[in-house]
C-alpha cells in the first residue's frame, strides 16, 4: 500500500482528473510512471479509462507499460481493452502506437476487437478499423467465438456488415448466434436478426 498522499497517489490522482501539468511535473520529479496507488491502480489505468489522451501520451513517453493489467478487480482489463470499451479512440491509437498488443489480454483472454465489435461507446466501427490497422486478427477467438460471431448475437446489423466487409468469415456459428441466441434474447427485434442472417448469407454466396 502506498502512502496516503505519497507521490504515487498524487500521480494517479492527477492522471484520473486529467491534470496534464501536474502529471508532467510529478514525472519530471522522478515519480515512476507505473507506480501504483494504495488501491493498486496506476496513472495509465485511470487516464485510459477516463479518456485523457494527453495524460496517456505523457505516461507512455515516460515509460508506462501499455500492456499492463489494470482495473479494480485485480487486473481484469488492460489500458487497451478499457479504452476500446469506453470508446476513447484517441487513447486507443496512442496505446497501439506504443506497442499495446492486440491479441488476448489478461487471464481472461479478452480481445480488444471483440470489445469493439460489441461496444456501444464512441464509434465502434472506427475502433474496429483502428485495431485492424494495427494488426488485430478478425478470426482470433474469445471464449470460442470470433468478433463476428459475438456481434451476430446482438442487434447490430451495421457492425455485422462492417466486419464482413473487412473480411470476416461468415461461419455457421455466426448464423446460429443470430438465430438461436440473438433472436431469442431480443424477440422484439427478430426482423433485425433476419437482416443479420441475410447479410451472412449474401457474404457467403459472394465467396
Amino acid at each position: 500500500m502506498g502512502e496516503r498522499n505519497g507521490p504515487a497517489e498524487r500521480l494517479v490522482g492527477a492522471a484520473s482528473s486529467g491534470d496534464t501539468a501536474e502529471v508532467g511535473r510529478l514525472l519530471v520529479e522522478g515519480v515512476a510512471a507505473d507506480a501504483p496507488d494504495g488501491e493498486r491502480r496506476t496513472a495509465l489505468d485511470r487516464a485510459a479509462c477516463a479518456g485523457h489522451a494527453e495524460v496517456v501520451d505523457l505516461l507512455l513517453r515516460a515509460g508506462a507499460d501499455p500492456g499492463q493489467p489494470i482495473g479494480e478487480y485485480g487486473g481484469d482489463q488492460t489500458p487497451l481493452t478499457a479504452a476500446v470499451g469506453w470508446g476513447h479512440a484517441d487513447v486507443v491509437r496512442l496505446l497501439l502506437a506504443a506497442g499495446a498488443p492486440t491479441g488476448p489480454q489478461t487471464r481472461f483472454g479478452w480481445l480488444p476487437l471483440v470489445h469493439a465489435a460489441t461496444g456501444t461507446h464512441g464509434d465502434p466501427l472506427a475502433l474496429v478499423d483502428l485495431l485492424l490497422e494495427y494488426g488485430a486478427d478478425l478470426e482470433e477467438r474469445q471464449r470460442g467465438l470470433t468478433p463476428l460471431e459475438w456481434a451476430c448475437g446482438l442487434p447490430r446489423p451495421e457492425m455485422v456488415r462492417h466486419l464482413l466487409a473487412r473480411g470476416a468469415v461468415p461461419t455457421l456459428k455466426a448464423r446460429a448466434r443470430a438465430v438461436y441466441w440473438g433472436a431469442r434474447q431480443h424477440p422484439e427485434q427478430v426482423d433485425v436478426f433476419r437482416e443479420i442472417v441475410a447479410a451472412l448469407a449474401a457474404s457467403a454466396a459472394a465467396r
